[in-house]
């Protein structure tokens, strides 16, 4: 289903209530101490996806596309995170994540993930990508947090 190592483990790979297809990515929000909520990246390392059939020319156009259902409080400050080889983390926030317990479907345009030196370019891609966060958010207690369908569109 997906290459590589879930940050943290209870991040897996688990069969039903997928949006398309049988399999999704899921996590149970469990906060320490007592607390309310908790702030958790959900992250893939060494996913090892290579990014060569994207031509230069449709750059500007193509996005990062990916579904994500979720219960308990919104998460009203959500990051989206991206890696291509050695390249630093580009970065995508704020962005809310409406937790009802529905799958919604995201489209962020790979030109506006950045970092302190910049916005993510085209030859940082060839590296080809190595880690994902999708969402990091603010997951109330108990929350389960379903992803689905993540792919690179153009």
């Amino acid at each position: 289903f997906l290459a590589g190592t879930p940050i943290p483990d209870t991040f897996v790979v688990t069969s039903g209530n997928a949006f398309e297809g049988t399999k999704h990515l899921e996590y149970q929000s469990a906060c320490g101490n007592g607390e309310a909520a908790c702030y958790e990246n959900l992250r893939w390392q060494n996913v090892g996806v290579n990014m060569a059939t994207l031509p230069a020319a449709s750059f500007e156009s193509a996005y990062y596309e990916f579904a994500i259902a979720c219960n308990g409080g919104h998460s009203y400050w959500s990051d989206f995170r991206l890696s291509f080889g050695t390249n630093p983390l580009r970065n995508y926030n704020p962005l809310t994540v409406r937790c009802d317990g529905a799958y919604r479907l995201y489209q962020i345009p790979l030109r506006l993930f950045s970092a302190n030196d910049g916005p993510l370019s085209f030859s940082e891609l060839a590296a080809g990508l190595n880690e994902f966060t999708t969402p990091g958010g603010l997951w109330t207690a108990g929350t389960w947090v379903r992803v689905d369908e993540l792919r690179f569109r153009w």
